[in-house]
């Protein structure tokens, strides 16, 4: 994938353009493995996994089909928390690109061939994360 900008002469100082990106693989582990709601969907997947892996396909194929669809179930539910996750981190990045007056904000990971060092917003955006997470617990409710 190949990313072009091109900026024509900008005649005003406040159409600068600001551009910043963050490491979205990095964003998206650290709410997996924050979340447990994740980690339970995650054990059970083990779980059912293993046992449909010990079953004989002719003895057991209702039970088979049974934990196939469980599995099935488990893989919707994660999706349903991809989504979850990717709108938070939407949020997270809008409210630092906000702050910090950032025009546009790059998935980065694997498509950003370069940056300059201090481009990478990823760590700003965690901490965002990391305390939209804490506002949103149950403890500090």
């Amino acid at each position: 994938m190949v990313l072009l900008l091109c900026c024509s002469s900008l005649k005003k100082e406040q159409d600068t353009i600001a551009i910043r990106y963050v490491q979205l693989p990095l964003l998206y582990n650290y709410m997996i493995q924050t979340s447990p709601d994740v980690s339970q969907l995650q054990q059970q997947y083990k779980e059912i996994q293993s046992k449909l892996g010990t079953m004989s396909e002719v003895v057991d194929s209702d039970e088979r089909k049974n934990c196939i669809e469980k599995l099935n179930s488990i893989n919707k539910e994660m999706e349903k928390q991809k989504k979850i996750f990717l709108a938070d981190i939407q949020q997270a990045v809008a409210i630092i690109a906000k702050r910090k007056g950032y025009t546009i904000i790059l998935g980065g990971g694997d498509t950003v061939v370069y940056a300059k060092d201090g481009y990478d917003i990823t760590n700003e955006v965690l901490k965002e994360l990391v305390a939209t997470r804490l506002q949103k617990s149950p403890v500090t409710r």
